[in-house]
């Protein structure tokens, strides 16, 4: 224990023996050998196998979704808040207020997912300018 310990912070190996540098030089060699078989192997490896490019890192296709279904909470967000705001001032309506505002908030939010996935696609393959109006 104390000849390694000697030899790890001295990190001199002229305290070594001839027997002993010569077993390192050889397992410097062998490991090299065992380097380069590695350095091969990775090489056919990689050329052997097809990675199919997505286009896309996965971090950008989390900010993508996260983008997406802050869209569609948004919307049925303030379309609950306008059906609230209604049930509450008007006094007459509740829950009828809510309710619709509810709904209204679901489909302008899933028209807005389905709209700005268009463009993101589009932005992604590269075309500038789609038309998402309807026709």
């Amino acid at each position: 224990m104390e000849i390694r310990f000697y030899l790890v912070f001295r990190g001199a190996n002229s305290c070594l023996t001839t027997t002993e540098n010569a077993l390192i030089s050889d397992d410097k060699h062998e490991l090299e050998r065992l380097g380069a078989r590695l350095r091969e192997a990775r090489g056919k490896s990689l050329d052997e196998t097809v990675t199919p490019d997505t286009g896309a890192s996965d971090g950008s296709l989390l900010g993508m979704a996260w983008r997406l279904s802050t869209e569609l909470m948004a919307a049925v967000v303030v379309g609950s808040a306008m059906g609230w705001a209604i049930d509450h001032f008007s006094g007459v309506t509740a829950p009828w207020g809510i309710v619709g505002g509810l709904l209204l908030g679901m489909a302008t939010g899933i028209r807005n997912v389905f709209r700005t996935a268009a463009r993101m696609e589009a932005e992604q393959n590269g075309q500038s300018g789609v038309n998402t109006s309807k026709k």
